[in-house]
């Protein structure tokens, strides 16, 4: 019943990010093909395209001449587009910026670039600055500019003194641009220590690319994960099969759950603008809270927790203040100067990894009935097999199986195939062993089992002038076995 509410549950999850991505993917913004029908004045070698025929040519071989100067000068561009209309999308901004992403302004690493764009038939202009230059031209510059120096002359039809005048403005202002690298450039150097770093970011072309990439991957893991956790797995209708970690039939499941973590948390980052190293990064992050929640989940809480002595806890107190300052200030500091981005995408993925999750986790969770992800089929006859219940897989353990089983070291399955077992001789049952701790239990020699469990206790305190002594007392829970061994604690530094 647990593995069909899981399907269903999956199964709706499933469809509704295919629905969101549909939604998304279908959006008149996202069809970024449509601004190849306003070509890029580079195809003529100008910086001026008038498609809505507002511009008179002497106009036009005056923009040109300008803005040519300009890019001579400090190498920056500015590139003056008219459109009858930006339908269908939903705002002429939203045309404005796509085209700018799409076609690119300015030099490659600087991104100095701007976009003077004009909808005849929205009646609206647009001005889009590159990244490069966003601290000369902050945005409420370039509203003002607009309102009072370009508007007023396109509300009297003197298109060709407004859009002058307004790409005048600009050009006085870019005069002041310093060459410097784009926190949006694909390459820049940072020194370090006297050093110099190499940053690798993406361009806006090769952000789109990776992120439909990511999206691509994460519906062929989502689909992948959801295919594969349905398929039988096939193992033989009796013996003893011994499992530490997963199942083997279900590390693909496990390596598709990972994929779809990363290539989402990697698509969202670079959504935000966080580059291509953090983006990397977050979907890393989200792989390893994954695998550290799976450890988690299968270790038992211990019965004889270990106390800390005072020292121990000024120690840590102290190590705590000192070393989580130092990580934020790390963290910070590679943030600014080292991996620009780092934190908004670690927090992307942060925010994203508690629902993606949720179904991953219950499909790997170790309190269900059955450990393995994947139904359970006879090998020779490919019948479904039955799991014994508990009392009846009791009477199949060893003495030293049953106490693993109690101590909560070793968890142990029974699984049979009704078809074959009246022809199988011996006990005609697979019986499955799951290690779940090997840290807080060891093999007895005599069990041959993970019967042992072990005390500490300190019989000579370590101080920063001498070493400290304790003793391990190994204690077999199902025979009299037992060793005592001193170990020497290291002085206090």
């Amino acid at each position: 019943m647990f593995g069909i509410s899981i399907f269903y549950m999956f199964k709706k999850t499933f469809w509704l990010f295919i629905i969101t991505l549909a939604i998304i993917a279908f959006s008149p913004g996202v069809m970024a093909l449509r601004v190849e029908e306003v070509p890029t004045p580079r195809q003529t070698g100008t910086w001026v395209t008038d498609m809505a025929n507002t511009l008179s040519p002497e106009t036009e071989a005056k923009l040109n001449q300008m803005i040519s100067e300009l890019s001579r000068q400090n190498s920056c561009e500015i590139m003056v587009v008219t459109v009858p209309e930006t339908s269908p999308y939903s705002t002429p901004k939203e045309f404005t910026t796509t085209w700018f992403n799409y076609w690119t302004i300015g030099q490659k690493g600087l991104d100095n670039g701007v976009l003077f764009m004009y909808s005849h038939g929205d009646n609206r202009i647009e001005i889009e600055t590159g990244y490069g230059v966003t601290d000369i031209l902050p945005d409420a510059w370039v509203v003002d500019l607009i309102k009072q120096k370009i508007r007023p002359q396109f509300n009297l039809g003197n298109y060709d003194g407004g859009t002058l005048v307004g790409t005048q403005e600009l050009i006085a202002v870019l005069k002041t641009y310093q060459p410097h690298q784009s926190p949006n450039s694909s390459t820049t150097e940072v020194p370090f220590y006297g050093s110099n770093i190499p940053i690798i970011t993406l361009d806006k072309k090769t952000t789109l690319l990776l992120t439909n990439t990511g999206i691509i991957l994460s519906l062929i893991s989502g689909v992948g994960m959801l295919l594969i956790s349905h398929k039988l797995a096939l193992i033989s209708p009796q013996g003893n099969e011994r499992i530490k970690g997963l199942d083997s039939h279900d590390k693909p499941v496990y390596y598709l759950v990972c994929l779809f973590l990363f290539s989402i948390s990697f698509t969202a980052a670079l959504t935000v603008d966080a580059g291509v190293i953090a983006a990397s990064l977050a979907g890393g992050m989200n792989c390893i809270l994954f695998y550290r929640s799976l450890n988690r989940s299968s270790i038992q809480v211990s019965t004889s927790p270990k106390l800390l002595n005072s020292r121990q806890i000024i120690y840590w107190g102290c190590s705590g203040c000192f070393y989580i300052p130092s990580i934020i200030i790390i963290i910070i500091y590679i943030n600014l100067f080292v991996v620009p981005g780092l934190i908004l995408a670690l927090l992307t993925g942060g925010i994203l990894y508690v629902p993606l999750s949720i179904i991953p986790k219950k499909m790997f969770d170790n309190k269900r009935k059955r450990r393995s992800i994947r139904p359970l089929h006879c090998a020779k006859c490919q019948q479904q097999m039955k799991q014994l219940d508990s009392i009846s897989l009791l009477s199949h353990l060893r003495e030293p199986e049953s106490v693993a089983q109690n101590l909560g070291s070793v968890v142990f399955e029974g699984w049979e195939c009704s078809r074959c077992r009246p022809k199988l001789i011996a006990q005609g049952i697979n019986i499955r062993a799951y290690v779940v701790d090997t840290n807080k239990f060891s093999i007895c020699p005599n069990c041959q089992e993970l019967t042992v469990t072990s005390k500490e206790k300190i019989t000579l305190e370590a101080t920063e002038l001498k070493e400290g002594s304790k003793l391990i007392t190994d204690t077999c829970q199902c025979c009299s076995y037992g060793k005592v061994t001193e170990k020497i604690i290291p002085r206090i530094s």
